[in-house]
């Protein structure tokens, strides 16, 4: 739901729970535990972003910070990243940096959670200034 609705991705997938003792064993999962896998493919790029959820498994969100090693997370540019800011304070997505940032000079950027605690970066670019002329 947080990543159709609030991120905005066309996911692509079965929604019914099945089960599949090949993938359990992958994950480490029980051999009888049911799950879902939905995906989306990235705007202009061969790049997808595979979603698996399980049922009945203890949901434990992560509580990492961004600089931790290991700490999970994507980063994806955006179109908008204003409007963007103001649909997910409105839906009380957890803001890791409250408002955006100017990460460069022509990189606006912020960081999000997803309900698991999943660190999304987002991040706008525009373009650079023109040169001053030099006389």
């Amino acid at each position: 739901k947080f990543y159709r609705e609030v991120v905005g991705m066309q996911l692509e997938g079965d929604a019914k729970f099945q089960r599949g003792k090949e993938l359990a064993a992958l994950y480490g999962a029980p051999a009888n535990s049911e799950f879902r896998q939905v995906g989306s493919a990235f705007p202009n790029s061969k790049a997808r972003q595979e979603f698996i959820e399980w049922k009945g498994m203890k949901r434990t969100p992560f509580q990492t910070r961004v600089p931790d090693p290991g700490a999970g997370g994507w980063v994806a540019r955006v179109n908008d990243l204003g409007v963007m800011h103001k649909m997910m304070k409105a839906r009380n997505t957890p803001m890791v940096t409250p408002e955006p940032i100017w990460f460069s000079k022509t990189t606006w950027d912020i960081f999000v959670s997803d309900p698991d605690g999943m660190h999304l970066e987002l991040f706008q670019t525009v373009p650079a200034p023109a040169p001053k002329p030099t006389n």
